[in-house]
């Protein structure tokens, strides 16, 4: 089992560029879905990974991409990072090899203090993503167990540092009041972090009873945040946001960043990079990434102008936006379609993102395509859970049943959501896309 862990590990630098440090953690989060999967889920633990090993495979990782550690974005489980003994080490092997290339680093921050901090800021470019969740002391506790430290030296040391940072928080105000979540925002603009993001917390069927709240708490924490950003300067995204149309809006803009210089503000809709519509929030973003120099038409609150941005390539702009929809996945679709030449598609798509697909692909399906799409429910994990990566082959296959029965329409093509599936196609209990098949005898493709 030892050398196919190894190889799962490799795997996973070689094509997420993620470096797995540790499984460990010093914390007992009560939202962490660790504690409440079905047993059926394929998760991996591997402990401490020995330095000599992780310096070995410092070769499957892409110096053209970020780095990211600590970010459990696979069936491998991360743990927090600075509970490795090693892990500052690790991190100069890191920069010795790569000195250019970002890490992005998620923590806890209960091992952090002034001289760890000192010695992170002689290693960026980083990108440290601090799981704050509150910063009173005891609601910190209450939410990630009695080992939780109090944050606000760290914040102060961070500040004091010039340390590139972001805040983050899972939402649980009916345990510790609305005012935390004010507060703990409040903490984090004024020690300099660059953005704040607030999580829906999610639970499965299995969760403990002090986890489940009602949906409409989506509603209210959006309109919350909202607020919020009347009040504060620092950008605030929730997550998963609450998306009623494509308008690539942004969210919020970073103090002193390109975007923030160039006069760009929370609410603008930005219409144009240089003479090139876009039509999504992701497009709009990538195309202001990837550029040095541009022109960007706006709509200011009904009214058109044009801002210059000027920035280094690739750099990131400095404005906040929703995660909507990346262009690549309507191309892909299209030249799917334009492959097989279907008459009838049907999409399989979570509860999530479904609504934003279907306005996205109504404008570009070709003529002569019926398109239909059949959103999936996360059965298997059950609770609050929407998410297309959380879907298994048994939610697929009641959906597909479901479709089967209230239309007579002949499917000539059906879609899945790549989330679901790592790279041999396999879902998180280890189940094949394929055993969907059975349930029909047309073509079957991820995207």
């Amino acid at each position: 089992m030892v050398g196919n862990m190894e190889g799962l590990i490799l795997q996973s630098m070689q094509r997420y560029n993620i470096l797995p440090i540790t499984s460990r953690c010093d914390s007992y989060c009560i939202f962490c879905s660790h504690h409440q999967n079905p047993p059926e889920v394929q998760t991996y633990s591997f402990g401490h990974r020995k330095y000599e090993d992780i310096i070995a495979s410092l070769e499957y990782l892409d110096a053209r991409k970020k780095i990211v550690i600590g970010e459990s974005a696979t069936k491998l489980i991360e743990g927090e990072p600075f509970l490795h003994p090693d892990f500052l080490d690790i991190l100069k092997a890191l920069r010795e090899r790569f000195p250019k290339t970002q890490v992005s680093i998620t923590t806890n921050g209960n091992f952090l203090h002034n001289d760890v901090v000192r010695s992170l800021k002689n290693l960026e470019p980083l990108e440290i993503n601090l799981s704050l969740n509150a910063i009173t002391p005891q609601n910190r506790r209450k939410l990630m167990g009695k080992r939780a430290r109090d944050m606000e030296p760290v914040l102060k040391s961070f500040k004091k540092e010039g340390l590139v940072y972001h805040g983050s928080l899972v939402a649980l105000p009916w345990l510790t009041g609305w005012e935390e979540i004010t507060s703990t925002i409040e903490s984090l603009q004024e020690n300099n972090s660059s953005t704040v993001r607030v999580f829906l917390p999610g639970y499965t069927k299995l969760a403990a009873q002090e986890m489940q709240f009602p949906l409409n708490l989506w509603d209210d924490l959006d309109s919350f945040i909202k607020e919020l950003r009347k009040k504060f300067q620092i950008p605030i995204s929730l997550e998963p946001p609450r998306i009623k149309n494509l308008s690539s809006e942004i969210t919020g803009v970073i103090k002193d960043s390109p975007a923030w210089k160039a006069g760009l503000k929370e609410g603008d809709i930005i219409l144009r990079v240089n003479d090139n519509p876009v039509f999504f929030r992701v497009e709009a973003f990538q195309n202001v990434k990837k550029l040095s120099r541009m022109y960007l038409k706006i709509n200011r609150a009904g009214q058109e102008m044009n801002l210059e941005l000027q920035k280094e390539k690739d750099e990131a702009p400095g404005f906040v936006m929703d995660y909507d929809m990346a262009p690549e996945t309507i191309d892909d679709i299209l030249e799917i379609i334009s492959r097989y030449r279907p008459e009838r598609v049907l999409v399989l798509a979570s509860y999530l993102g479904y609504q934003v697909l279907q306005k996205a692909l109504e404008q570009y399906i070709p003529e002569g395509v019926k398109l239909y799409i059949q959103p999936v429910r996360n059965e298997f994990f059950g609770g609050s859970i929407m998410a297309a990566g959380l879907l298994v082959v048994e939610d697929f296959k009641v959906a597909l049943r479901e479709w089967n029965y209230n239309h007579s329409e002949k499917i000539e093509l059906i879609l899945l959501p790549a989330a679901a599936f790592d790279h041999t196609g396999r879902d998180l209990t280890g189940t094949s896309y394929w055993e969907i098949a059975d349930y029909t005898d047309c073509p079957i493709v991820v995207i």
